[in-house]
């Protein structure tokens, strides 16, 4: 039977589909795979309750990752209900033999290693009064770390699995889904969730028999749980020091609430890093006398030198300690070679030309 040119044109397309769905982009030699599953809604607050769709997504993040210089065209040819069956994941029913599983906590190992950081973080710091604008803490980080770096990772987006995400059956077929795409190219299963799948999963891993192939998978437990507890906890022990009040001078009210609940995690990153900034700088000017209105004469005239400013610093501690007694002050330890010398380690810090771990 001789077949069509449309329809051989409509299998191709299916055909690319199911190798969108089920496969994933820019594999090859040395590529590592990370798998992450997450719970998807979709139209949960609707009028009559239908229409809502309530399952498990997944994607693959493929590193290094493969760079595409043209948009994908849109298929017109395939329609919403053919992705659907085409595309669907296997699921195969959870019959747990164990009715009892033991929990055991490991001892924990005591790692006290020091931080190299540290000192460039202080030096960073005490290198404000005599550098405006001073460079961002991202990309001081990014000026002086060294290594390879693989680059940015590519994201599939696998099949969804339209059952409730707290199913044993449907956190089971996921991870056999996982397991046999990352034997297909001979790489290591590692699967991600958050704290409630991770669980379920974990006990799901315990009962399999020991020559089980899902012995091999690595599941781990993802972090972005535990970084909003974090700032949540921060929120919560600051409640009434003035933190969200000033947090309201750069966001909105009703955005401040969700920061401090830790709810907003990028929002709240950057707000803390922004307060930290201003007390900085409000302890390094006090600790060092410099005035704040000379940053602002800073950025109108940027044509004063370092020298200028070291000199500025040492002018203001002369006539504060004129007036002042002889009771200890950290200012007495400080002066204008002190300062230069900061500033100076932190230019050859950034040319590389001292190790951030000799500092």
């Amino acid at each position: 039977m001789k077949r069509r040119p449309e329809d051989v044109e409509r299998y191709t397309a299916f055909s690319k589909v199911v190798s969108f769905l089920k496969d994933l982009s820019g594999v090859s030699d040395g590529s590592f795979i990370q798998f992450v599953g997450d719970n998807v809604d979709h139209n949960l607050k609707t009028l009559e309750g239908l229409g809502t769709f309530h399952g498990m997504g997944i994607i693959g993040a493929v590193t290094p990752g493969e760079k595409r210089s043209r948009p994908i065209r849109r298929d017109t040819s395939v329609n919403a209900n053919q992705i659907s069956t085409l595309g669907q994941i296997p699921v195969h029913f959870y019959n747990s033999s164990k009715t009892e599983i033991s929990l055991r906590y490991e001892e924990l190992q005591d790692f006290r290693l020091e931080e190299v950081t540290t000192k460039l973080d202080l030096l960073w710091k005490v290198s404000w009064p005599l550098r405006t604008p001073r460079i961002g803490w991202s990309g001081l980080m990014q000026a002086v770390s060294e290594g390879s770096f693989p680059g940015q990772s590519t994201i599939t987006f696998l099949s969804m699995i339209d059952i409730q995400p707290t199913n044993m059956s449907f956190i089971y077929s996921t991870l056999l889904f996982v397991s046999n795409l990352a034997a297909k190219y001979k790489v290591k299963p590692i699967l991600t969730f958050d704290q409630p799948l991770w669980w379920k999963a974990q006990l799901i891993l315990d009962s399999e028999p020991a020559d089980s192939h899902l012995r091999s998978l690595i599941l781990q437990l993802g972090g972005f749980h535990t970084q909003m507890n974090y700032l949540g906890t921060i929120g919560h022990l600051m409640t009434g020091s003035g933190l969200r009040e000033l947090l309201e001078v750069v966001y909105a009210p009703d955005g401040v609430v969700h920061m401090l609940s830790g709810k907003a995690v990028a929002r709240a990153a950057r707000g803390h890093l922004l307060v930290d900034s201003v007390l900085n700088a409000l302890l390094a000017s006090s600790a060092f006398g410099v005035d704040l209105q000379s940053i602002v004469r800073e950025e109108i005239d940027p044509a004063r030198t370092a020298t200028d400013k070291t000199r500025e610093v040492s002018a203001l501690h002369s006539e504060e300690m004129e007036g002042e007694d002889n009771s200890y002050s950290i200012r007495d330890n400080i002066n204008d070679s002190s300062l230069s010398s900061c500033l100076q380690l932190l230019d050859q810090v950034l040319k590389k030309e001292v190790p951030v771990e000799v500092m």
